[in-house]
């Protein structure tokens, strides 16, 4: 889903991608490929070491050179101001950087904390900073913090152990697991439990009871991460550990690393993450330090495939040395390595598509969009360039199609190329496609919409803001849209310096109830009670950045 200002989503280089998950080592998935941002777009550094998402879907990057936002078009870049005279020369190295609730907090490698002052838009030192022996050199695997919404606190990892710091009465608590060999910053369950990596396996601590439980306690795990109701833990390539938070029941998974990667297997895993594509749950990222990407189905413990340097001309892979992974709302895939940030389109997500039987008679198929269905999640809404499919997982099947292009219809070719789809408020599945908007009821009853008021019928995205009423755009223009009324109402830009009309890129859920409008060269934002009945338009959008 396209509701966050990385603009350059748009970028239709999306293919279709087969691949044999027997595939020799190194093998890269063509055109599978990554997009770079190094120093010479903007980053201030090349050592990136973490980043957060924030609810505008603005990119927070922790790198050796401060902190960042990139909104995907251009970095904003802040200096952190000095807390020790004695640090000035590398005070600006960020380990670590998250975001929350219209607040951003980031710790840099002398443990001191600043917070961004969002009136002034700098930041500041937090009045928090870790105890860490003199003169140790600090890294993310070993001080780090997170955010507990239902606690109002941070769970901050030292040399000490783990301190809750309340955010209400600015106070450090208690501290949990002290002398623990090998500790690793804590992560949040959805439960409100924290697990950390230990030299001895998986720590998972309550912090309202105190109570432990340990977990493979004779293997050393380098990164973990949750995935639905399981936590996994990986300490090398050739076996995959889990643990089932419902019933505190452990198991794992024996991997074909050998067969796979022949002579070599990589040893050095920096982070994980599960992709978010039509496989759902089955697909892990494994991020390492030195070989690349990875990519293994858990299920199955097959690996897929690995990105590195060595087809840097053919995937794009810019550094070895993947530090962490995220994947953000829009369901792209983002890397911190050791020379700036890699990118994933979000539709090459989807390229497992040799399973569905439909895609593999017509090779032209691009998948633009896959959602989870509301009502039974073992089924996915596939929008293609070719339609819109509804697929099983467990049956391996399409089991019904709509807006195909063999539709006795008029426009039938326009209405089945898909661009975004979306749900509604009340579960109408809403899709906006080259011949305008379409609707699927909760009944699967399919419903076309023309607007004869819009300068373009193609509907390339929207977001809907309540019942029959979304902010859209197409190459023409942009604004809000009634489709049962037919009415549409635009938004007034104001033109470019050479007179052209502004292009936008992107729209962004923004705060209070308004939308972001995002082109090449700002960021507009406007509210419903903008607008005016004289020109039925909103002719004033106020820019919030250039």
């Amino acid at each position: 889903m396209r509701n966050y200002p990385f603009a350059f989503c748009y970028f239709l280089f999306l293919a279709w991608l087969v691949f044999n998950s027997a595939a020799s080592f190194g093998q890269s998935l063509q055109p599978f490929r990554f997009q770079s941002f190094t120093t010479q777009n903007g980053l201030p550094a090349s050592e990136v070491n973490a980043f957060s998402e924030d609810e505008n879907g603005f990119l927070w990057i922790a790198s050796a050179g401060g902190i960042s936002r990139f909104d995907g078009m251009q970095f904003k870049n802040y200096r952190l101001p000095v807390v020790d005279t004695n640090e000035i020369s590398s005070s600006n190295r960020v380990l670590q950087v998250q975001s929350w609730e219209k607040q951003v907090w980031c710790l840099n490698q002398f443990g001191h904390f600043f917070r961004l002052d969002p009136v002034r838009d700098v930041f500041v030192y937090a009045d928090l900073t870790l105890q860490i022996a003199q003169g140790k050199k600090m890294d993310p695997n070993s001080i780090g913090f997170i955010y507990d919404p239902n606690r109002s606190c941070l769970w901050i990892k030292d040399d000490k152990g783990i301190h809750k710091y309340d955010l209400i009465t600015a106070q450090k608590e208690n501290v949990l697991l002290p002398g623990e060999a090998g500790l690793s910053p804590p992560m949040l369950d959805k439960n409100g439990r924290l697990w950390c990596l230990t030299k001895t396996g998986e720590i998972c601590v309550d912090p309202e009871t105190k109570s432990i439980n340990r977990f493979f306690e004779t293997v050393e795990f380098t990164a973990h991460c949750q995935n639905g109701t399981r936590i996994w833990c990986v300490g090398s390539c050739d076996t995959l550990f889990y643990i089932d938070t419902r019933t505190n029941s452990p198991g794992f998974v024996i991997t074909d690393a050998q067969s796979f990667f022949k002579d070599y297997v990589s040893d050095c895993i920096q982070d994980i993450v599960f992709d978010p594509g039509i496989p759902g749950d089955s697909l892990m990222w494994i991020s390492t330090c030195g070989d690349g990407l990875m990519l293994v189905n858990v299920v199955t413990g097959q690996y897929i495939a690995q990105f590195n340097t060595d087809l840097h001309e053919k995937n794009g892979f810019l550094n070895d040395w993947v530090t962490k992974s995220l994947i953000t709302r829009d369901h792209c895939l983002w890397l911190a390595t050791q020379q700036g940030i890699l990118k994933t389109d979000n539709r090459q997500q989807y390229f497992f598509t040799e399973k569905i039987l439909a895609l593999k008679k017509l090779k032209s198929f691009r998948i633009r969009q896959v959602l989870t269905n509301l009502f039974d999640p073992a089924e996915k809404w596939v929008a293609t360039s070719n339609g819109l499919l509804l697929y099983d997982v467990s049956k391996n099947a399409v089991v019904q199609t709509f807006l195909q292009p063999d539709d006795k219809t008029e426009d039938r070719e326009n209405w089945s190329r898909i661009n975004v789809m979306q749900y509604d408020s009340i579960g109408n599945l809403w899709l906006g496609t080259r011949g305008g908007f379409a609707k699927l009821d909760l009944s699967r009853r399919l419903k076309k919409f023309k607007s004869n008021q819009m300068a373009g019928k193609e509907i390339i995205d929207f977001l809907p803001i309540e019942k029959d009423a979304f902010w859209v755009r197409n190459n023409v223009e942009a604004g809000l849209y009634q489709p049962e009324r037919g009415q549409f109402f635009p938004v007034h830009f104001p033109s470019t310096k050479d007179g052209a009309s502004v292009r936008i890129y992107q729209l962004n859920q923004g705060l209070d109830h308004s939308v972001l409008f995002c082109s090449d060269a700002a960021i507009w934002r406007v509210k419903r009670s903008d607008f005016n009945p004289a020109c039925a338009c909103f002719p004033k959008p106020e820019i919030v950045s250039t």
